[in-house]
């Protein structure tokens, strides 16, 4: 990630003086609670983020201790100026902290920031006043593809049902626009959620003269069913019969490693496409910066991080719609966004086979990416936690 010390004077001035507002109001630590760590294997969009914003947040002088679960024995670093503990089982993490706050009275000098990834902490119940909620997204009818099908609909009614109950008056902190209506529509207080979107990290940006020769596809994501990789094949299967020398490099792990393997071969693709599995900061970057396109039939995302990173690099992209592809590409500026995944192949070829076009795009992804810092976001969530402050006491 970027050097911390590389934040903004504007910025970081702003982020200081909000620290100072909590630690007058005498809170003098952020504990955050998240599902997992930017260290686990499964880490993501979510995990980056956290990351960035509180490596931003200790950097303007407030103390910060994130808590995750692990696949491994429990354990406690530092990372980047916070304090990581990772502990707990992939779900059982949940109860154990829940548990264990409800038995404690809560730390006065605490403000809590949880990280609502599907699964909520229901901080309400245990936590100090001062806290805010991160919810990058509804997941919904994502259960059904990440969870057994005994507890997706379990997993579902807490998301929808049970947990606004106890949220409708929380400030909560969301990636996008698309987003924050959705959350109003199900009955979140308007005047409570924000929405901060995500940076990009400087060192993503385009070098001249660095397109492969011939036309190249990149997706990037966790190899899960709902980043619908399978889906994508089928589409760069047909893509191929009109771009015949097209190539689709996909960078990820997960669990739809081998199911993308044997489709690859059941549609005759292997000289096409490339799964270059988990790839290095520096080789993520060398692929946004020489790819044509980024692409992606993702059923669902809180932001399209992938998108604006390959943006930067002057890569424009061909995605889905959903709320995040939405938030992050500008249709007919930065890329094509499809309503229909029938649709898919048809616009990839319409970039590919434009050079106008796919010029216009790439110009338009450049100065769309310019947009967004992490300093800004991390500045907008750190005011999310002094507006929780109790009315009487803050005076901003």
């Amino acid at each position: 990630m970027d050097d911390p010390s590389d934040i903004s004077t504007d910025w970081a001035q702003q982020m200081r003086q909000l620290v100072q507002t909590l630690h007058s109001q005498g809170i003098t630590q952020v504990q955050s609670f998240a599902w997992r760590d930017l260290a686990d294997p499964d880490a993501g969009g979510s995990e980056v983020h956290a990351d960035h914003v509180m490596t931003r947040w200790a950097q303007a002088g407030l103390s910060v201790s994130h808590r995750t679960s692990t696949d491994k024995q429990t354990e406690t670093f530092s990372r980047n100026g916070y304090t990581v503990t990772r502990g707990g089982g992939r779900y059982s993490v949940f109860l154990t902290v829940v548990g264990t706050r409800l038995l404690r009275r809560a730390r006065k000098d605490v403000a809590i920031v949880e990280i609502w990834n599907g699964v909520p902490w229901f901080s309400q119940l245990w936590g100090n006043r001062v806290r805010t909620t991160w919810l990058h997204h509804i997941h919904e009818d994502m259960w059904n593809e990440s969870l057994p099908r005994v507890l997706a609909p379990i997993a579902r009614w807490v998301e929808i049902s049970l947990a606004p109950k106890f949220y409708r008056r929380t400030r909560i902190a969301t990636l996008a626009t698309t987003t924050r209506d959705e959350l109003i529509s199900r009955g979140y207080r308007s005047n409570r959620v924000v929405v901060a979107e995500p940076g990009i990290d400087p060192r993503y940006c385009p070098r001249d003269d660095t397109k492969t020769p011939t036309p190249s596809l990149l997706a990037v994501g966790r190899l899960a069913p709902v980043k619908r990789f399978p889906l994508l094949l089928e589409v760069f299967a047909e893509v191929l019969r009109t771009v015949p020398d097209a190539h689709l490099t996909i960078a990820g792990d997960g669990p739809d490693n081998e199911v993308l393997q044997r489709a690859i071969e059941r549609l005759n693709l292997t000289e096409h496409v490339t799964l270059a599995g988990r790839v290095s900061d520096d080789e993520l970057l060398r692929l946004y910066q020489s790819s044509w396109l980024l692409v992606s039939a993702s059923h669902s995302e809180g932001w399209g991080m992938t998108i604006t990173e390959a943006a930067a690099c002057g890569t424009p992209c061909v995605v889905t719609a959903n709320h995040g592809h939405c938030a992050a590409a500008i249709h007919g500026v930065t890329g094509i966004i499809v309503e229909d995944d029938a649709e898919l192949a048809k616009g990839i070829v319409q970039v590919l086979s434009n050079n106008a076009l796919r010029d216009s795009l790439t110009s338009g992804a450049r100065t769309h990416a310019a947009k967004f810092h992490w300093d800004r976001t991390a500045t907008i969530l750190l005011q999310t936690l002094v507006d929780s402050l109790p009315r009487q006491k803050h005076h901003s």
